[in-house]
């Protein structure tokens, strides 16, 4: 690779990262993630593609991989490096129970439309059950730039270990859920010959 050539990099690769790749004269690309894996896609990855694009960077985050060999479909053909650091598993969300998954080891994921005050009120919530949550770290980009990402960092909380304490935040979970139905009364009925004779008399005026 040359000065000013161009590498995919996931969109929350930390600075000292991107600070590498200056140093050697590369330029970073962020490509956006998949909510689902937590990492970057073929679509994703295409979509930052140029003529000046050598190569793509993928790195676990949080432990998770994702599918990045399917990204091969993107690269061999053009001619681009794959390079993979380090170790990570296949990120796969776990239901837990309504509005809320989690995916090995340190992350939940919360339905806002389920959860009520969605994944920053389940933080207020878990804090008061003694759990501890916090948010992602910072990422750069503009958010509508990056709409997996943006959707990841409103929806998923870093709970470490949470399967330690899986009851716990099920209990939480039920206490903080939205109300899935409301009681509306059946409506009224008017016996059928009333119903008739009505119309009979509109028919007739």
């Amino acid at each position: 690779m040359e000065r000013a050539d161009e590498v995919i990099i996931p969109v929350m690769a930390p600075d000292h990262v991107v600070s590498a790749m200056a140093r050697r004269g590369w330029r970073a690309v962020r490509a956006d993630l998949d909510p689902e894996t937590l990492s970057m896609t073929p679509s994703t990855v295409l979509e930052r593609v140029t003529v000046d694009t050598r190569g793509v960077f993928v790195m676990p985050w949080f432990g998770v991989m994702g599918h990045w060999e399917a990204l091969r479909s993107v690269t061999e053909p053009r001619g681009i490096m794959l390079e993979v650091e380090g170790k990570g598993v296949l990120g796969r969300w776990e239901r837990l129970t309504a509005g809320v998954r989690g995916m090995p080891n340190d992350l939940i994921a919360v339905d806002g439309q389920v959860i009520t005050g969605g994944a920053r009120g389940f933080r207020k919530a878990l804090r008061q059950a003694g759990i501890e949550a916090g948010e992602l770290t910072d990422w750069q980009g503009r958010r509508r730039d990056y709409p997996g990402m943006s959707r990841i960092e409103a929806e998923v909380l870093v709970v470490t270990g949470w399967s330690c304490c899986r009851a716990e935040i099920i209990d939480c979970a039920s206490r903080e859920a939205r109300q899935q139905s409301l009681p509306f009364e059946q409506p009224r009925r008017l016996p059928l010959q009333a119903e008739t004779d009505g119309l009979s008399r509109r028919r007739a005026g």
